[in-house]
Protein backbone atom coordinates (compact mmCIF):
# COMPACT_ATOMS: atom_id res chain seq x y z
CA UNK A 1 0.00 0.00 0.00
CA UNK A 2 1.12 3.24 -1.46
CA UNK A 3 -0.07 6.66 -0.04
CA UNK A 4 1.34 10.05 -0.84
CA UNK A 5 -0.04 13.08 1.37
CA UNK A 6 -0.89 16.24 -0.40
CA UNK A 7 1.93 18.36 -1.61
CA UNK A 8 3.01 20.92 1.47
CA UNK A 9 4.74 24.48 1.18
CA UNK A 10 6.56 25.87 4.16
CA UNK A 11 7.99 29.15 4.44
CA UNK A 12 11.38 28.50 6.22
CA UNK A 13 14.94 27.17 5.96
CA UNK A 14 15.35 23.45 4.91
CA UNK A 15 17.40 22.86 8.01
CA UNK A 16 14.77 24.02 10.32
CA UNK A 17 12.36 21.78 9.18
CA UNK A 18 15.36 18.94 9.22
CA UNK A 19 16.06 19.64 12.83
CA UNK A 20 12.52 19.25 13.46
CA UNK A 21 12.01 16.22 11.97
CA UNK A 22 14.83 14.32 13.30
CA UNK A 23 13.29 14.64 16.68
CA UNK A 24 11.03 11.62 16.98
CA UNK A 25 9.56 13.45 20.15
CA UNK A 26 8.06 16.46 17.20
CA UNK A 27 6.30 14.39 15.57
CA UNK A 28 3.16 14.26 18.23
CA UNK A 29 3.04 18.15 16.90
CA UNK A 30 2.13 16.87 14.11
CA UNK A 31 -0.56 14.41 14.94
CA UNK A 32 -4.12 15.25 15.21
CA UNK A 33 -4.23 15.58 18.55
CA UNK A 34 -8.66 14.23 18.96
CA UNK A 35 -7.53 10.85 17.36
CA UNK A 36 -4.52 9.73 19.31
CA UNK A 37 -3.54 9.23 22.39
CA UNK A 38 -0.89 7.65 24.97
CA UNK A 39 2.11 9.43 22.76
CA UNK A 40 5.57 8.11 24.26
CA UNK A 41 9.00 9.24 22.57
CA UNK A 42 12.82 8.48 23.18
CA UNK A 43 15.89 9.42 21.22
CA UNK A 44 15.33 6.64 18.58
CA UNK A 45 11.74 6.62 18.05
CA UNK A 46 8.10 7.40 19.05
CA UNK A 47 4.82 5.26 20.17
CA UNK A 48 1.03 6.21 20.11
CA UNK A 49 -2.42 4.97 20.05
CA UNK A 50 -4.80 5.93 16.72
CA UNK A 51 -8.04 6.03 16.91
CA UNK A 52 -9.48 2.00 17.05
CA UNK A 53 -6.84 1.14 19.31
CA UNK A 54 -3.77 0.29 16.98
CA UNK A 55 -0.66 1.12 17.74
CA UNK A 56 1.96 2.85 15.90
CA UNK A 57 5.37 2.59 16.42
CA UNK A 58 7.86 5.08 14.40
CA UNK A 59 11.51 4.34 14.80
CA UNK A 60 13.90 7.15 13.31
CA UNK A 61 16.10 5.76 11.02
CA UNK A 62 17.76 8.56 8.48
CA UNK A 63 18.18 11.67 7.26
CA UNK A 64 19.33 11.92 3.57
CA UNK A 65 18.79 14.45 0.81
CA UNK A 66 15.62 13.09 0.01
CA UNK A 67 14.18 13.17 3.52
CA UNK A 68 13.80 12.44 7.18
CA UNK A 69 13.12 8.70 6.84
CA UNK A 70 11.19 6.59 9.51
CA UNK A 71 9.99 2.75 9.86
CA UNK A 72 7.84 0.94 12.23
CA UNK A 73 8.85 -0.67 14.76
CA UNK A 74 8.02 -4.35 16.20
CA UNK A 75 4.31 -3.53 17.29
CA UNK A 76 3.40 -2.27 14.24
CA UNK A 77 0.20 -3.93 12.76
CA UNK A 78 2.63 -4.37 9.50
CA UNK A 79 5.73 -3.37 8.38
CA UNK A 80 6.37 -0.18 6.78
CA UNK A 81 8.07 3.00 6.16
CA UNK A 82 7.57 7.01 6.37
CA UNK A 83 9.56 8.99 4.29
CA UNK A 84 8.86 12.77 4.42
CA UNK A 85 10.01 14.34 1.11
CA UNK A 86 11.74 17.74 1.69
CA UNK A 87 13.63 19.80 -0.39
CA UNK A 88 14.39 23.56 -0.85
CA UNK A 89 13.35 26.40 -3.29
CA UNK A 90 13.31 29.65 -3.54
CA UNK A 91 10.62 31.14 -0.44
CA UNK A 92 10.94 27.81 1.41
CA UNK A 93 10.53 24.60 1.44
CA UNK A 94 8.05 22.16 -0.74
CA UNK A 95 7.58 18.28 0.06
CA UNK A 96 4.84 15.47 0.89
CA UNK A 97 4.68 12.39 3.15
CA UNK A 98 5.34 9.11 1.22
CA UNK A 99 3.84 6.47 2.71
CA UNK A 100 4.51 2.63 1.89
CA UNK A 101 3.37 -0.29 3.82
CA UNK A 102 3.09 -4.38 3.72
CA UNK A 103 -1.04 -3.92 4.59
CA UNK A 104 -2.89 -7.31 3.53
CA UNK A 105 -5.39 -6.59 1.17
CA UNK A 106 -8.24 -6.19 3.33
CA UNK A 107 -6.29 -4.39 6.40
CA UNK A 108 -5.42 -2.13 3.05
CA UNK A 109 -8.36 -1.47 2.07
CA UNK A 110 -9.86 -0.29 5.22
CA UNK A 111 -6.97 1.72 6.52
CA UNK A 112 -5.69 3.80 2.96
CA UNK A 113 -8.86 6.83 3.57
CA UNK A 114 -8.01 7.11 7.05
CA UNK A 115 -4.05 6.89 6.24
CA UNK A 116 -4.16 9.58 3.68
CA UNK A 117 -6.14 12.29 5.63
CA UNK A 118 -3.59 11.19 8.87
CA UNK A 119 -1.04 11.78 6.41
CA UNK A 120 -2.04 14.95 5.02
CA UNK A 121 -3.14 16.34 8.67
CA UNK A 122 0.30 16.02 9.42
CA UNK A 123 1.55 17.73 6.58
CA UNK A 124 -0.79 20.88 7.72
CA UNK A 125 0.75 20.65 11.00
CA UNK A 126 4.26 20.75 10.05
CA UNK A 127 3.73 24.09 8.38
CA UNK A 128 1.54 25.42 11.07
CA UNK A 129 4.68 24.42 13.74
CA UNK A 130 7.01 25.79 11.23
CA UNK A 131 5.54 28.99 10.15
CA UNK A 132 4.05 30.32 13.60
CA UNK A 133 5.71 33.35 15.62
CA UNK A 134 7.13 31.25 18.76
Amino acid sequence: MKIQSTPLFIQCGIEEVEKFLTVPANIEFLLPQERISEFKADELGCEFKVQGGIVIPLLFESKTQEGINYKSGSKAPFPFSLQIVIYPIKSGVEGYLNFNGEAPTMVAMLAKNPLTALFNDMGKNLKKQLESPN
